[in-house]
């Protein structure tokens, strides 16, 4: 019948449309890693490692966040709905492609972060922002409070002291003896507060 020919052309053109997938990083080098996808369709070979995919940190033109990729990390697999290669290649600006490439394998970027439920790493941030390098957290608390480590912060510049601080003079054999508070003073609510020992 018409239809089930329809649907057939269709299923198979969708079957060499990529949208986006899980990979696994195989080498990383300068921003850009060697990615195996993790999910083939059922009954179709696996699919090839994908070579020198560019990959996504958050960042922009005057700040970002960059840390190490290792091999094995998994990644999300993006793939464009049009050929990437003269835009990676110019200067960031509007590109024009006659390139016929869709969703094609070639034209993918790579996001760090995703994981499996049960590979996901233990990182919980319901009250702040949190970063991680292997057993060393940073954790930034909505109170603006930073912590160095797990749970159970110690105070290290306490309200007290900062007031003690602003207050206080030198006394010496010098003319202009005692001298003048300090200037400017410290202000509580940018003083690192709290600090722990990595868990």
């Amino acid at each position: 019948m018409l239809v089930d020919t329809i649907r057939n052309v269709v299923q198979e053109r969708l079957s060499t449309v990529y949208t986006s997938i899980p990979g696994k990083v195989v080498k990383f080098n300068n921003g850009k890693a060697d990615v195996e996808p993790l999910v083939n369709l059922q009954g179709d070979s696996k699919l090839p490692v994908l070579p020198d995919i560019p990959v996504v940190f958050p960042s922009s033109s005057t700040a970002g966040i960059v840390f190490e990729v290792a091999k094995d990390d998994t990644v999300l697999l993006v793939f464009s709905n049009s050929s990437l290669d003269e835009w990676l290649n110019g200067n960031g600006g509007a590109v024009d492609t006659d390139d016929p490439r869709r969703f094609d394998l070639t034209d993918a970027v790579a996001i760090p972060g995703l994981f499996s439920f049960t590979q996901a790493p233990e990182l919980s941030a319901t009250d702040g922002c949190v970063m991680s390098y292997d057993d060393t957290k940073i954790t930034i608390k909505k109170s603006g409070d930073i912590q160095i480590g797990g749970v159970g912060a110690t105070a290290l510049v306490k309200d007290t002291f900062i007031d003690l601080y602003n207050a206080h003079t030198h006394i010496c054999a010098s003319p202009g003896s005692p001298t003048g508070v300090p200037t400017p003073p410290a202000v509580k609510a940018t003083v690192v507060t709290s600090v722990v020992t990595a868990e």
